[in-house]
């Protein structure tokens, strides 16, 4: 299931708007917000994390062992 928070300005990673939207959505079933708070951190990090680490692995994989290589390669 996408998250479509995209258009919300928020911190790197969509950090807040996620966690907000999150939270706002399982209010309806009364869930509790310090729960839902929890389950929707674990949600993001579960989507984030497999993600940004399988890009480090590919940067590496690829031949750019720091990001500054990357830029100059990009330049």
């Amino acid at each position: 299931f996408p998250s479509h928070d995209i258009l919300v300005p928020a911190a790197p990673g969509y950090l807040g708007a996620f966690q907000y939207f999150g939270v706002l959505a399982l209010s309806p079933w009364q869930v509790n917000s310090a729960d839902a708070l929890a389950s929707v951190i674990l949600i993001h990090a579960c989507q984030y994390l497999p993600i940004t680490l399988w890009g480090a692995f590919y940067l590496r994989y690829f031949g750019f062992p720091s990001i500054e290589k990357l830029r100059i390669a990009v330049k």
